[in-house]
């Protein structure tokens, strides 16, 4: 049997993890930049609900083609060298399209692959990261440390609209492009800044195994522990309607609300906001809290805001309803990776982490492109959104008697002392 997460980091440094967390977070904002500009200028482009699911597809689609083989390669090499690598390939492909946009070509089935390949490396650069974070904290800091990485992203979301804004205002298209790749190289410098190893053991002395094996070893492990199996296996149907309803806000609030684009952005900055506040509560609540208490009621209680979202219409109750469900999404996804971090082995985390995300996403391009689909077929983006709420709930309750709700039994003891202070 292999024992579970126990990793001791020599030397580690508490810097190392602000310093971490700044290229990251800086990276994210980039990130942010573009999404904000996408999403809009393809529905620009079609005015369609399916195209818009088509560009959201095109991001989740490389989890399942290539979730399983980077997966194991991340646990082959030397992680902190793959992200720098992983960056800086980001930044040369972002640059592609302000390029072409600065040549005025700039067809939608480009935007579908750079998303795509762009989405491929950060399948790598995310199977890393959640790797490198236990190097960087001790066990019993996790979850605190895993707030603080993923409310990057949804900060990021707040104030890349705005930066974007700002920068259509005062330049161009091609600028938030340009920006963007810049970020993944400072985000590339701060990983080079960076002391502490991302690997207890160094790739050189591993056992020499196939990389088939390797892949099999991860399959085993994810498929035979019962919180990990049941988590995967949740993360996958509640992502049949959480991978339907963020994209398909966009045509919600301009079909039923008749929102300008302006308006539009609001609903993610809403999310970005609703997810810092509670990804960064995520430490207090598990003080309080089961983590089946966090897993299940976060997917309930998303499902009560989308069918509060559609019972009223409003725009700012609507707004409200968004940015909590998507704070509630947070905190699932904050819960997801501490618990996987704290139960698996080390020399399997990279695959662990991978294998059981490839699981969870892997019903996200089909979610996407079937609910674009269906809003496009039968007129009604309400009725969709009903189901899905309604969808969600039934979902937690199936769940009540699952290993999710006995986290705490399956967990090793904890250290104390917490790096990131």
């Amino acid at each position: 049997m292999i024992a579970q997460n126990g990793l001791a980091v020599a030397g580690r440094r508490a810097g190392d993890f602000w310093i971490f967390w700044t290229g990251q977070t800086t990276s994210q904002i980039g990130s942010a930049l573009t999404g904000t500009v996408l999403p809009l200028l393809v529905f620009k482009l079609s005015g369609s609900a399916l195209d818009l699911g088509l560009a959201s597809a095109a991001t989740w689609v490389p989890y399942p083609l290539f979730g399983l083989l980077i997966g194991a390669w991340v646990d082959r090499v030397n992680r902190k060298r793959l992200m720098i690598g992983l960056d800086l390939c980001r930044a040369v492909l972002l640059a592609v399209l302000p390029l072409l946009a600065l040549l005025g070509h700039l067809p939608i089935w480009w935007i579908y692959l750079v998303t795509f390949i762009n989405s491929t490396l950060t399948v790598g650069f995310q199977g890393a990261t959640a790797a490198a974070i236990p190097s960087m904290v001790p066990r019993d800091g996790l979850l605190k440390a895993n707030g603080r990485i993923q409310a990057s992203a949804p900060f990021a979301a707040i104030i890349g609209p705005l930066l974007a804004a700002l920068l259509l205002a005062a330049t161009s298209l091609q600028a938030v492009f340009w920006c963007d790749a810049l970020t993944f190289v400072v985000s590339a410098i701060s990983l080079a800044l960076i002391k502490t190893s991302f690997n207890a053991v160094a790739p050189q002395a591993r056992p020499k195994t196939s990389l088939r094996r390797d892949i099999l070893d991860g399959l085993r492990y994810v498929l035979a522990q019962p919180v990990v199996r049941t988590l995967a296996l949740f993360s996958l149907l509640a992502n049949l309607a959480v991978a339907v309803v963020y994209p398909q806000i966009v045509f919600y609030a301009k079909q039923v609300l008749v929102a300008s684009d302006a308006q539009v952005s609001q609903f993610f900055i809403a999310a970005g906001i609703g997810a810092v506040i509670f990804m960064l509560s995520a430490g207090f609540l598990q003080k309080r809290l089961s983590y089946g208490v966090i897993l299940l009621g976060s997917i309930l209680l998303s499902g009560v805001c989308v069918l509060a979202l559609i019972a009223t219409r409003l725009y700012w109750v609507d707004l409200v309803c968004f940015g909590v469900m998507f704070g509630l999404i947070g905190l699932y996804d904050v819960a997801f990776n501490s618990i996987l971090q704290a139960i698996a082995p080390n020399q399997l985390l990279g695959r662990v982490l991978t294998f059981t995300s490839v699981l969870a996403i892997f019903s996200v391009p089909f979610s996407s492109i079937l609910g674009g689909l269906v809003i496009d077929q039968v007129n009604n983006v309400i009725l969709v959104f009903g189901v899905l709420g309604v969808f969600l709930v039934g979902l937690s309750l199936v769940f009540v008697r699952s290993p999710l709700t006995r986290v705490e039994g399956y967990l090793p003891p904890v250290q104390s002392v917490d790096a990131t202070r």
